[in-house]
């Protein structure tokens, strides 16, 4: 059966040749889905040969995944990120893996984090199912649990079977990718679900995080993300409209202090 991968980008000039020059190698279709990049990374894409289309700006974690993937020719799509690389292995093994009776195979990754990898880190090996079968599953434009399938079938990691995949380079893109992670994450459940569920996992993995002195950059990581989807659930919990109460307190105190003032139609927008 023949496998399409599928590389969302956004603005990824930098990283973009990595993804191509392995896929271009092994996949029988590649497929770039641009959202809008405002850099050259269509047209590196095209230079290098893959097929290029490309779909409306979203934040990361926002994607319609089904949209995303419907440009491929083939039933059997592999998603990738622009910075992944797989093994001869996991090519090999996936690729036994595809058959009428498996809907979805979770392929494993070997994530470095803030530029480390440890076991003791809950961003170590990653199972995720990124291979699939897209006529024969569910999505749930969930970001960290996208997919429901009924027939599933996993590949375990080994040192030469995996995806090298490396995120997290600098605090400054984990906290804006993370933050739009966090809106998606904190719409999955009620407010009051997601907040206990948040403030759980704030403090899950301390012990093990400790246990390494070089994963205090994922450790913290771990912490704000969490906080950042309480944040939202708290948001949601108090069912407030915040602008409008701003607007509304702006208008009643100007038109308290300025009796002269003309009547404001159209809303101040602060904040």
């Amino acid at each position: 059966m023949k496998i399409t991968a599928v590389i969302l980008t956004y603005n990824e000039s930098a990283r973009i040749r990595i993804a191509l020059s392995h896929a271009l190698i092994w996949a029988d279709e590649v497929c770039v889905v641009d959202k809008l990049s405002t850099d050259n990374t269509r047209e590196i894409a095209e230079s290098m040969g893959a097929k290029v289309f490309t779909i409306p700006f979203s934040k990361q974690g926002h994607e319609n995944v089904l949209d995303v993937l419907s440009f491929a020719s083939n039933d059997w799509t592999w998603g990738f990120t622009p910075g992944e690389v797989p093994t001869h292995k996991i090519i090999e093994r996936a690729r036994e893996a595809i058959c009428d009776e498996v809907d979805c195979v979770y392929i494993p990754h070997k994530l470095y984090s803030f530029g480390e990898h440890s076991l003791f880190s809950p961003w170590s090996i990653s199972m995720q199912p990124r291979l699939l079968c897209r006529n024969r599953v569910e999505f749930t434009g969930i970001a960290h649990d996208p997919i429901v399938a009924k027939k599933i079938r996993h590949i375990p990691y080994f040192a030469d079977c995996y995806v090298l995949h490396q995120t997290h380079a600098t605090a400054a893109t984990f906290i804006s990718v993370h933050g739009d992670y966090a809106i998606n994450e904190a719409s999955n459940g009620t407010a009051s679900e997601v907040l206990e569920r948040a403030m759980k996992n704030y403090v899950n993995y301390d012990e093990k995080f400790m246990l390494d002195k070089a994963l205090s950059s994922q450790w913290l990581g771990w912490k704000i993300y969490w906080l950042m989807v309480a944040l939202h659930a708290t948001e949601r919990k108090s069912g407030k409209n915040v602008l409008e109460e701003y607007e509304e307190r702006a208008k009643s105190m100007m038109h308290s202090e300025w009796s002269d003032l003309p009547k404001i139609d159209s809303g101040l927008r602060m904040g």
